[in-house]
């Protein structure tokens, strides 16, 4: 951690010669000079008394620089060591209901998502187990299916490591024809979980283009799924929903913990399930990326609002002096003349000595800050590299 003090700042702001009480009033003394090159000292005395008088505080607006943070989060990218963005577990169940029938294009929707599902699953991080289950997949639409099709949730690809030839197979077992057993599908998508400390570590998608017509309550499903001892996430990606349906299903996501998500094309579902495979491949997007962004941030912030403070306070206090001085030469010079100006001059002077060291210490804190993100930065592309490294091996 960089902590600049304020006797180390004298340091930096070359100009602030030492430890003079006001210097900015000194220095302004010196331009005070006369036709004849002697300080004309009446015009000095009523310049420190003015000053006794209406001085604004100049020296209190420059305390310490921002506490400028260039700790660098770093990872072990050792052989063995766990993933950053550890997805362990990760089900995609698929609505198989009748509807998921109709078409989309030129295709049926769950052609489509079949598709979709099938790139997703296979672009897994090879250290992530995926599971596949199909919901509503057997008995009919119609009333006199609807309890076997309720009872029809299934786990066609049991949580394991990604094999395409399984996987296509798996998909190619079902097709869409029943009704929407949403919150049971969600359960059982659960159980392929175990215990974890780590929220978010068990995911499941489930794409659907309906709400729950079954009877079951899918927003508690997900709750209890979500609080429970697994503390999975349950993402919904809705496929063509009307807006009733949406709604329901934006709730089934909240009480997940997870996004809702949705798509009107064939070509949308691809693009929004290749985007989540992303972002578990992506894994430098993590904590490092994030605690460093984050550290480079609060590093600008802080010194962003250090120096608007500062500006503002000098504008403040040398506008109020210079107001006063407007006020009072009158009466201060009747007769106005050369010492008046010389009078100014002090004034003028000493309120571009502040001005000065204003910026200067705005420059040594920007510099700072400047000098730490830099050194985040290297050091987070460094760690990117041996990570990128490590991954083509």
């Amino acid at each position: 951690m960089i902590r600049i003090q304020t006797i180390a700042l004298l340091l930096i702001l070359s100009g602030c010669e030492g430890a003079r009480n006001d210097p900015a009033t000194e220095d302004s003394e010196s331009a005070a000079v006369g036709e004849d090159g002697a300080y004309d000292q009446a015009v000095l005395s009523k310049f420190r008394t003015f000053l006794r008088d209406n001085e604004e505080d100049l020296q209190g607006c420059f305390g310490d620089l921002p506490p400028i943070d260039d700790d660098v989060t770093r990872v072990d990218f050792r052989e063995g060591a766990p993933p950053l963005y550890s997805v362990d577990r990760l089900v995609i169940a698929l609505d198989a209901s009748g509807s998921m029938a109709g078409r989309v294009g030129g295709e049926t929707k769950m052609a489509a998502a079949k598709a979709a599902a099938r790139d997703f699953l296979l672009s897994a991080p090879s250290d992530t187990r995926v599971g596949l289950v199909a919901f509503g997949h057997r008995g009919n639409n119609q009333e006199s299916g609807k309890a076997r099709s309720c009872k029809a949730v299934e786990t066609v690809y049991p949580i394991g490591k990604a094999s395409p030839a399984s996987v296509v197979a798996s998909l190619d077992s079902f097709d869409a024809v029943g009704w929407t057993p949403l919150a049971t599908a969600i359960t059982t998508a659960g159980s392929s979980f175990s215990a974890s400390d780590r929220p978010g570590a068990q995911v499941v998608y489930v794409v659907s283009d309906g709400e729950e017509t079954c009877g079951g309550d899918p927003v508690a499903a997900a709750r209890r799924l979500h609080k429970g001892g697994t503390r999975a996430i349950i993402n919904i990606i809705g496929f063509d929903l009307s807006a009733t349906d949406r709604e329901k299903l934006q709730a089934v996501a909240r009480a997940g913990g997870g996004e809702f998500l949705e798509a009107e094309r064939a070509e949308q579902l691809r693009s929004l399930l290749q985007d989540e495979s992303q972002r578990f491949n992506d894994r430098m997007q993590t904590e490092m990326f994030t605690e460093n962004e984050k550290r480079m941030t609060r590093n600008f912030t802080l010194t962003e609002q250090m120096t608007d403070a500062l500006s503002l306070c000098v504008e403040q206090g040398t506008d109020a002096e210079y107001l006063s001085w407007q006020q009072q030469q009158n009466a201060l010079f009747p007769g106005g003349g050369s010492m008046m100006r010389q009078f100014e001059s002090l004034i003028e002077a000493r309120h571009a000595r502040y001005e000065a060291m204003r910026d200067r210490y705005i420059a040594a804190s920007e510099q700072a800050m400047e000098r730490a993100n830099s050194r985040i930065d290297a050091e987070r592309d460094g760690m990117q590299d041996e990570y990128e490294a490590l991954e083509q091996r």
